[in-house]
């Protein structure tokens, strides 16, 4: 369910980095952020994919640890309520920390090849 919501907002900010790509390309003096943004938008894929296999991961890690230990009774509504959080928020934060890593990754790749480019 959240990721209806999660891969709507994602494809409209690869969309609109696109666009404002595109846009920019068209300014003498905005040129440069033409590439910053691609390179955002590139970044940000490979970020959002890595960041929700993370989370599939740990969370597929931490239901296999929760099944060899026997929570007390007092316990099983706490460990429901985590379970339920990594199931419906834990999607946001993972594909927010993705995108954001990737992005930044992105533009440290694109700065750095805009400094080695030949004159």
């Amino acid at each position: 369910m959240p990721y209806f919501f999660i891969l709507s907002i994602f494809v409209l900010w690869l969309v609109g980095l696109l666009v404002g790509a595109v846009i920019v390309r068209y300014s003498a003096r905005l040129r440069p952020l033409s590439t910053y943004l691609i390179a955002v938008a590139i970044g940000s894929v490979p970020g959002f994919l890595l960041g929700n296999v993370a989370l599939l991961v740990g969370a597929l890690g931490v239901a296999k640890l929760l099944t060899l230990f026997s929570l007390p009774r007092i316990l099983q509504p706490l460990q429901t309520l985590g379970a339920a959080a990594t199931i419906f928020i834990g999607p946001f934060i993972a594909s927010a920390i993705g995108i954001l890593l990737g992005a930044f990754l992105g533009i440290v790749v694109a700065w750095r090849r805009q400094r080695h480019k030949p004159a």
